[in-house]
């Protein structure tokens, strides 16, 4: 049952609106918050604020301060949950069509 726990607790952070925006911005390089915020669009600070300290929590982004300011950066952790996530909706994605048998015309 553990092993359950853990994969309810990903699919939560998961789906935490915003996340996979956020993420999905930093994947270009560190960002401050203000440009995070423009890529992701329609958010208000206290979101995303929140939003960004839940995945500093889970280790997936990091914000060391240096004489810059504070810039938000993906985790070694954050790089890889990405690309790991879409490979599991890729698999869920590739069930579902051998359930349907292929046919797609039938799902609305």
């Amino acid at each position: 049952m553990e092993d359950l726990d853990a994969i309810y607790d990903v699919l939560r952070l998961f789906d935490h609106r915003w996340t996979l925006e956020i993420l999905a911005s930093l994947l270009d390089g560190p960002k401050r918050f203000n440009a995070i915020q423009r890529d992701v669009g329609n958010i208000n600070s206290k979101t995303h604020r929140d939003a960004l300290q839940r995945l500093v929590d889970r280790g997936l982004v990091r914000h060391p301060t240096d004489g810059d300011g504070v810039h938000y950066m993906l985790t070694p952790l954050g790089e890889r949950a990405l690309p790991a996530l879409r490979a599991f909706v890729n698999e869920l994605s590739q069930w579902d069509v051998a359930r349907d048998g292929g046919d797609r015309s039938s799902r609305t």
